[in-house]
């Protein structure tokens, strides 16, 4: 499997990488999300993140295309950063970079490694989060089929279901993430530093998300990166957590609208 040159910055965001390999079957394949576009649309390539599902990221992906952007989307089956290198590879090489969460870590580290026209990040965090989220999901045993996220209850909590707990409800659309996932998330320790980013940058945050902490993100941003703190310091109407960033059309269409502009600037 070909993939991008990765520099020192990003390494430790990706640990043990020949423990990651797939099959072809398995490799990770861009799908488009929208209606059909003509000829020489800029791509949106959106980056899913592991262990939600691809309904999960519907927003985003209508919020794209309204702007006259065709959306495309992938899955990640490992942390491999040549999964992602060969998916980029697959579509035009001037597209836009799309993620949230841990999907949108993995596009800032592939970005760092290859920028893209633009990149665009919701509620993504940049270095290794002090997570609950993630205590909780490290301190759990790992069936061979992965951890069914729409499942997990905690007795501690009256047997609530734990993600609506540490993510915000309402809850995405959830999935499985597997043991390599895991992994490669407690193994990260060095921060993804987009600070000598050549490119367009908007970073979206919430103001009550407990993954991608804002002081936990900005240290790695570029001065002239465009950054949106969606939430009552900005005098929205309701908080942003973290799935909030994902699934409200606020602040998917304010990140879809930058991009669209950017892009046009560019032409």
């Amino acid at each position: 499997m070909s993939g991008l040159p990765w520099p020192a910055m990003a390494l430790p965001l990706l640990p043990l990488l020949t423990l990651f390999a797939v099959s072809a079957a398995d490799a990770a394949v861009p799908v488009d999300v929208g209606r059909p576009m003509p000829p020489g649309t800029p791509v949106a390539l959106v980056v899913e993140s592991p262990g939600l599902a691809r309904a999960a990221h519907q927003a985003l992906f209508d919020a794209l295309e309204a702007e006259g952007l065709d959306a495309w989307t992938v899955t990640l089956p490992s942390p491999d950063p040549a999964e992602l290198a060969d998916a980029r590879a697959a579509l035009p090489p001037d597209l836009v970079l799309v993620g949230h969460g841990i999907g949108g870590a993995w596009a800032a580290a592939s970005a760092a490694a290859a920028p893209p026209r633009a990149l665009v990040l919701l509620g993504a965090p940049l270095a290794p989060p002090a997570s609950a989220l993630l205590d909780d999901l490290h301190a759990r045993p790992v069936p061979a089929g992965g951890l069914d996220l729409a499942a997990l209850t905690e007795a501690r909590w009256r047997d609530r279901r734990v993600l609506a707990l540490l993510l915000g409800t309402p809850l995405p659309s959830l999935g499985r993430i597997d043991a390599a996932w895991l992994q490669a998330l407690a193994d990260w320790t060095a921060p993804v530093d987009l600070r000598a980013l050549p490119c367009p940058l908007y970073v979206g945050m919430g103001d009550l998300d407990e993954l991608g902490q804002p002081e936990a993100i900005r240290p790695w941003l570029p001065a002239d990166a465009r950054v949106v703190r969606f939430g009552r310091l900005r005098m929205d109407p309701t908080a942003f957590d973290h799935a909030a960033l994902l699934a409200s059309p606020r602040s998917t269409r304010a990140a879809a609208r930058w991009l669209a502009a950017t892009v046009a600037e560019q032409r």
